[in-house]
């Protein structure tokens, strides 16, 4: 390793969507970022979840975790199981989420948390700084990696909002000076979205489509979401309150998110006590009732009320029925069998296709904006399948023609040296 400035081993992430770490090594440290579990695809039959081999880790000091997506810290647990001894180094928010993974999982690990935009020393010639990004849960953040010849920007989930409704935009102008002197930029982005050229709404869309919903249809409206989309779900509360509409919400998960919502001052007390009801005999002909199961999960209220006999609420004809998420891929059969379920009960269906989501992820139009502002001069598409990533290296080599492309599948190992 004394000739090798930094040597990357992307774990998962890089073949499958899910999954995500990767490994970065030089010879004073080995450090990862993110430990997240892979949902399984249909056929495989009695496995709940998938997690990376860690075989190729000898040693782990750091791992460094960007947010609380279960793609990225799901697996945690098991990285603690190896590497007892590693340094958790995470943000506000972000920590609480990895502490009550460990709880959940009966493990202890040591948690060191970052603010943003503080660069935090690794070993003498490596440091990390986390920088603020949007994406669809809060206190996301990217990684900024500096050796002694390498600037490394990786940022796997992110996505450009310049309205501010939920908090500050990414700063572009700031990735202009991010190591500015160094010999090599790489630049490792989110291909998720790699075949949008731009997203069709963005959150304040949302927020308005939200908002009419709510406003003109005096039925109820069953509303779901992914629990961890905790700014949509405040959106909904404070739209309610505004036209003086009361929430029932269905879903554990949401429950537990508003919950830590507050506790970092995302949403105020007053809002909850005023708008929330708790019991399905409050509910009337035109509240609101959050439910979980926008996948069209076995376990969800969503699904429990749909098909159960005594369901905790029955449908009317005429109520609406909003999607606010994107169906995933994979998902596509258990979701239309909800929306026949409803449409057969005289429910009225909107989704995303109607403006009541916004991918949380890099179209092409946020990634020349990244690449642009940083400048790399190599890049590394992350965060897809290996159709995707091939197709993010044919957007690169179209549209920016000084920046050189490496594409890495799980388990490769690439080396940067002089």
């Amino acid at each position: 390793m004394k000739n090798i400035d930094i040597e990357i081993t992307p774990l998962g992430g890089l073949n499958k969507i899910g999954s995500n770490i990767c490994c970065f090594k030089t010879d004073k440290t080995t450090f990862s970022i993110d430990a997240g579990i892979k949902f399984p695809d249909a056929e495989h039959f009695d496995l709940n979840y998938s997690f990376p081999n860690l075989d190729p880790i000898e040693k782990l000091d750091y791992l460094v975790i960007t947010h609380g997506h279960e793609d990225h810290i799901g697996g945690i647990p098991k990285v603690i199981e190896k590497f007892p001894d590693v340094l958790i180094l995470t943000t506000p928010f972000n920590d609480h989420l990895v502490r009550e993974k460990l709880i959940r999982y009966q493990a202890t690990a040591r948690i060191e948390v970052i603010d943003e935009n503080v660069e935090y020393k690794l070993s003498k010639d490596v440091s990390i700084t986390f920088i603020h990004v949007n994406h669809s849960i809060p206190f996301t953040k990217g990684v900024h990696i500096q050796t002694r010849d390498s600037s490394i920007l990786f940022i796997s989930d992110f996505k450009i909002e310049d309205h501010g409704l939920y908090e500050k935009p990414f700063d572009l102008e700031h990735l202009k000076s991010l190591g500015i002197h160094k010999k090599w930029r790489i630049a490792m982005l989110d291909s998720t979205s790699i075949f949008t050229p731009k997203r069709a709404y963005n959150e304040l869309d949302v927020f308005n489509n939200l908002e009419q919903l709510i406003l003109t249809v005096n039925k109820r409206i069953f509303i779901t979401t992914f629990a961890s989309n905790i700014n949509r779900i405040i959106s909904i509360l404070k739209i309610a309150n505004k036209v003086g509409k009361k929430v029932f919400i269905k879903s554990p998960g949401m429950l537990r998110f508003l919950d830590i919502a507050s506790k970092y001052n995302l949403v105020e007390d007053a809002l909850l006590k005023k708008t929330l009801i708790s019991s399905e005999r409050q509910i009337k002909e035109n509240s609101i009732i959050l439910v979980s199961g926008s996948q069209g999960e076995k376990r969800s209220s969503l699904k429990n009320m749909l098909f159960n006999k005594k369901p905790f609420v029955k449908i009317n004809n005429g109520d609406a029925f909003c999607f606010s998420s994107k169906i995933i891929p994979g998902n596509e059969k258990n979701v239309f069998n909800i929306y026949d379920e409803i449409t057969k009960k005289g429910g009225v269906i909107f989704n995303d296709k109607n403006g009541f989501h916004s991918s949380g992820h890099a179209d092409q139009d946020d990634l020349k904006r990244v690449y642009k502002s940083y400048n790399p001069s190599h890049a590394i598409p992350i965060h897809g399948s290996v159709f995707f990533l091939d197709k993010h290296k044919n957007f690169i080599e179209e549209n920016f023609t000084n920046i050189e492309t490496i594409n890495l599948v799980n388990f490769d190992r690439l080396s940067i040296s002089n």
